[in-house]
């Protein structure tokens, strides 16, 4: 519901356990301890299969000598109308710097609002809000309207 706004980790499915990471780090869900034992999922983007957000999928891996040819072949055998996996990402965690969606984050490294009203934005709530106002060109101009 609509209420759920704002109050963050107090949100009524919040749950019990909460866990922050360094600012420059991540929780990854890597639950194997042998890459060869990995599931088929963790070297594709797989938003479907995977347990949350994966920030390797930003990257190829560096392993691989050809990775674009490698994907023109997959790409090329899908318009065939044969199916497979694009296994183009990495196993290294250690790939990623930073994290995704802290609570808090030092002001140089804030992001900018630019536009009509950016100057009255003051939290992540707030922003949420004028970025949607701002794409659907709503001008009731009230901040409450969740």
């Amino acid at each position: 519901s609509s209420d759920l706004w704002g109050k963050g980790i107090a949100a009524d499915r919040g749950g019990d356990f909460v866990a922050v990471s360094d600012e420059d780090a991540w929780f990854t869900y890597y639950f194997w301890e042998d890459d060869s034992k990995a599931p088929d999922f963790a070297r594709c983007i797989d938003i479907h299969r995977k347990p949350g957000y994966d920030p390797v999928e930003l990257f190829l891996d560096p392993d691989l000598k050809f990775p674009l040819v490698k994907i023109a072949k997959f790409l090329a055998k899908k318009k065939l109308g044969f199916r497979g996996l694009m296994d183009v990402i990495p196993l290294n965690a250690n790939l990623v710097k930073g994290s995704h969606g802290r609570d808090t984050v030092a002001p140089q490294e804030q992001p900018v609002a630019i536009g009509r009203g950016a100057g009255q934005v003051t939290s992540a709530e707030e922003v949420f809000f004028w970025i949607r106002d701002s794409l659907t060109n709503s001008e009731s101009g009230d901040s409450n309207a969740r």
